[in-house]
């Protein structure tokens, strides 16, 4: 998820009290909630921390259907890059949860909401790498749902040639000028994935960086001022 953020919204002693203040641990919910303080690093740049929840699982067993225990956790990292929040992809409540926590604690003064990448988004990404490893699109053509096209140079192929007008719903590149070359996906959802899972946070938040300075001219703006 990515969220556009005020200009000077952030403070990074706000962020780190924050984080210390509302640690999962201490939390009185059924289900405990929060951060995890010792996550709470700097670098490159970037303000990173993890946000923990606990959610219900259950499983069959000769007696009926039990609850797990102690409950599973979902772990979420959560960066913050110059004027962009960046929040690990998972369920959409568990999401909105992070975004409250951040629209709550670290900007009260605004409505924060996630984008969904328009087309010019993909298109400029497409662009700057026409290195294409794989293209989806929704056909204008309403009889087929979706085409894809897995390779390599896509941009060159018959097939970008033949359904290039189409709109786009995903586009994963090769990031080939980086320190580090990198495979990322964008999907129209507003969702980022990096596909290099070795790479450390810091690879990561440079790759993002790099993601988050080709995409921001043609995202659209989504917090508000809150009224008071």
């Amino acid at each position: 998820m990515l969220v556009p953020l005020p200009k000077s919204a952030i403070d990074k002693e706000r962020v780190k009290e924050a984080v210390d203040k509302y640690p999962a641990r201490d939390c009185q919910a059924q289900l405990k909630y929060g951060t995890i303080p010792e996550s709470f690093m700097e670098t490159e740049g970037a303000l990173i921390f993890c946000y923990v929840i606990e959610y219900e699982a259950e499983y069959e067993t000769i007696e009926g259907v039990k609850k797990v225990e102690p409950p599973p956790v979902e772990k979420i990292l959560v960066a913050f890059l110059d004027n962009v929040l960046v929040i690990g992809h998972s369920k959409k409540e568990h999401e909105d949860m992070v975004l409250s926590f951040i629209s709550e604690h670290v900007t009260p003064g605004y409505v924060l909401r996630n984008v969904e990448f328009e087309e010019e988004v993909l298109r400029a990404v497409v662009e700057k790498y026409p290195d294409v490893l794989q293209l989806d699109l929704t056909p204008m053509d309403r009889r087929i749902d979706k085409l894809s096209c897995i390779g390599r140079g896509l941009t060159e192929s018959d097939f970008w040639r033949d359904y290039g007008d189409q709109p786009l719903v995903h586009v994963k590149v090769r990031l080939s000028d980086l320190p580090e070359e990198a495979n990322v996906g964008f999907r129209k959802k507003g969702i980022i994935t990096i596909y290099n899972r070795n790479f450390s946070i810091q690879q990561q938040i440079r790759v993002l960086k790099e993601v988050v300075r080709i995409i921001l001219p043609h995202m659209r703006a989504t917090f508000q001022t809150r009224l008071g």
